[in-house]
């Protein structure tokens, strides 16, 4: 099937998706059976339905996208997702966002939970199962999820799990806690990650700060020396980190990691450090102003400028400029000053 056009893709709104759908499968996108300027058709083999047929699920279910709105994304031939779709005539059904026309799912069916779990936890549980499937089984060509990206499988394999992050961000914490939890203890330390990346985007309640703070712990070992299968996924990971991670109590946690052997690790604990900037955070910060990385040097030396509510708080422009001299200023400052 032909890839999506240019048009930005709308951020996804899984709580929106699951609210309008009339209903909600899980399967496999056969052929394209029917296209034109307008529209293309296409059917899906259904595996389980978590929305409209749930205790009855079709066989097959035939979808219509309409392709020529510009946000529009196409499905690829045998794709594995789940299909979030609404009625239009009997027997046929559209996507309810044509930007989204599938998202990632497994085709390694997750265990029925133990307790009862309402609508947008199931859709979750879909997406988390992604995090704990073999990865042979979801870059598998035959029976794989099929990826957008044509490459090696390690890449295939991190854009399957950005997607299934993406998705699960835009879930609300109190639908998504329970499948977030699960993959965090699952053992497996890429579900330990992408766990974490996820809790980073629901919100900044004490209840989650404490959690994201207790995950960053647990994987602090595997970020100080991520293996190099791991590294693309430590660096989402830091990325995401960046902006989302408030708690004074993660200091000693960041201070650490200020010495990874991965630079983006180390520039998104800078980063955070910065951000906190209290009195526990001048110590790491002012060693971090000899780190061979140039971003984490010019963090030092915004949250050193920070804490010390000094007026000496360049821009990134600044630094570049003038980085000699505001890192003779803060390491002689440190000489006299850091604890």
């Amino acid at each position: 099937m032909a890839l999506a056009n240019a048009a930005p893709i709308p951020a996804i709104d899984v709580p929106a998706m699951t609210s309008a759908a009339d209903i909600i499968v899980v399967g496999r996108a056969a052929g394209v059976a029917f296209r034109n300027a307008l529209s293309e058709t296409f059917s899906v083999s259904v595996d389980r339905a978590l929305k409209g047929a749930a205790q009855n699920p079709p066989t097959a279910v035939s979808v219509r996208l309409d392709v020529s709105r510009p946000e529009f994304q196409s499905v690829i031939q045998r794709q594995y997702g789940i299909f979030f779709l609404r009625r239009t005539v009997v027997g046929e059904y559209t996507a309810v966002d044509p930007s989204h026309a599938v998202l990632v799912a497994s085709p390694d069916k997750a265990a029925k939970p133990t307790g009862p779990t309402d609508l947008l936890g199931s859709v979750t549980r879909e997406l988390a199962q992604v995090f704990v499937t073999p990865p042979a089984i979801l870059t598998s060509p035959p029976t794989g999820i099929q990826s957008r990206v044509v490459g090696e499988p390690t890449v295939q394999l991190q854009q399957i799990y950005l997607a299934a992050a993406e998705a699960i961000r835009s879930i609300p914490y109190w639908a998504s806690a329970g499948e977030i939890r699960r993959i965090a203890e699952s053992g497996q330390v890429v579900a330990r990650l992408w766990s974490l990346d996820c809790l980073f985007f629901m919100g900044d309640a004490a209840e989650i700060e404490a959690l994201k703070l207790n995950y960053l712990i647990a994987v602090k070992s595997i970020l100080l020396h991520p293996q190099p299968d791991l590294v693309p996924t430590a660096w989402n990971l830091a990325n995401s980190m960046e902006g989302h991670l408030k708690s004074p109590d993660a200091v000693p946690t960041l201070a650490e990691l200020l010495t990874s052997t991965e630079v983006a690790v180390r520039r998104a604990s800078a980063s955070v450090l910065s951000d906190i900037a209290t009195k526990a955070t001048i110590a790491p910060l002012a060693k971090a102003l000899n780190d061979p990385d140039r971003n984490v040097r010019y963090y030092a030396v915004l949250g050193l400028a920070t804490a010390t509510e000094s007026p000496e708080a360049p821009a990134m422009e600044q630094f570049e400029h003038k980085e000699a001299e505001f890192l003779g200023h803060w390491r002689n400052w440190a000489k006299s000053n850091a604890p």
